[in-house]
Formats: C-alpha cells, structure tokens, sequence
C-alpha cells in the first residue's frame, strides 16, 4: 500500500453536523421564501453538507502518513479547490437570492425555474 494508517480513531461528526445542519436550515428559511429562494435554499444546504463531507474526508486524509507525495499534493489539491468553488457557489447563491430575489410577486418562466 502507498499509505499507513495511524492508531487514532476520528471520532464521528454525525451529531454535531446533523445539528449545523438543522441551524442553517432553520435561518435560511426564515430568510428565504419565495420559490426561487427555496431553490437556492436546497443548493446552500447541500453546499454545506459538501463542505461537511469534505472536511471529514480532510480529517481522515490528515491520518494518513501517504508515502507518495504526489499522491498528497492531489489530495491536498481536489479537496482544497473542491471546498473553495463550493463554498463560492453557495454564497454566489445567497447573495444572489437575497438580494435580487426579494420580489414577492415575481414571475418567471419555466426555462428560468429550471436554470436556476
């Protein structure tokens, strides 16, 4: 194997993400409610389950003692740009439904529901 393990064990994220989780989606839908922003509520909520599952994947990845380091700069590099666009593609989204989505009387045609 390219790796060894070390004798630690992580200990499970489950409960105290399950609990960020629930936090967040309590706040965005007190901010968010027309059906555009529920949209861009769903997409934020599963951004941050990402970033959850991103940093224990991090977590896990620290374990390791990889051998390879080109193996650890293409880790370090997936997990790294993969949390930065998700990150980014969540607040974009935010930003966007909070601030130009605010019309509750907004119309829009079924090409844009289904872009957004």
């Amino acid at each position: 194997t390219f790796y060894k393990q070390t004798k630690t064990k992580m200990p499970s994220p489950t409960p105290a993400a399950a609990a960020g989780l629930s936090t967040i989606d309590n706040l965005l839908s007190t901010i968010l409610n027309s059906r555009l922003q529920r949209k861009a509520k769903s997409i934020i909520l599963s951004s941050v389950e990402f970033l959850i599952v991103d940093f224990a994947v991090l977590q896990t990845y620290l374990q390791l003692e990889i051998q390879n380091p080109a193996i650890t700069n293409g880790l370090r590099i997936s997990l790294f740009v993969g949390a930065a666009y998700v990150a980014a593609l969540a607040l974009f989204l935010f930003v966007h439904s909070f601030v130009f989505l605010r019309v509750t009387n907004m119309k829009t045609t079924d090409r844009i529901d289904n872009a957004y």
